[in-house]
């Protein structure tokens, strides 16, 4: 049977909503979670209910529709897993910059750097195997 025991997760938009749950499943099945999200008291009341689930977790807050922003938290989340194995986008900054009607910067590519962020591309894993 696949195990998440000790895989690095990285999931943006896990101090809330479905991030939230995900995060919380996954560390209870093991894995290492590292999340992100705008509000650092919602960020620490999430990382103190993934860890109470049996999981490692760790983050910090970020605002994933800026470029500079994407970069900083992918390095923290290098420095805090050592590398990752999982990454989940979960966090919808586009619809969060369209309802403030800065619609230049509710194009999807603020969710499509998440996959260009610099550094080398992380080894897909199959849970199958």
């Amino acid at each position: 049977m696949p195990t998440l025991s000790e895989k690095r997760v990285f999931i943006t938009g896990g101090s809330t909503g479905i991030g939230l749950a995900i995060a919380t499943l996954l560390a209870s099945e093991g894995a290492r979670i590292f999340t992100c999200g705008r509000d650092q008291s919602a960020l620490d009341e999430a990382l103190a209910s993934i860890r109470a689930a049996g999981g490692t977790a760790d983050g910090a807050t970020a605002d994933l529709a800026r470029a500079d922003e994407i970069e900083r938290i992918f390095t923290l989340s290098d420095e805090a897993l050592g590398g990752l194995d999982i990454l989940i986008k979960a966090g919808d900054a586009a619809r969060r910059r369209h309802r403030r009607g800065d619609a230049l910067r509710a194009h999807p590519a603020g969710a499509m750097r998440c996959g260009l962020a610099p550094g080398p591309p992380a080894p897909t894993t199959d849970l199958a195997e």
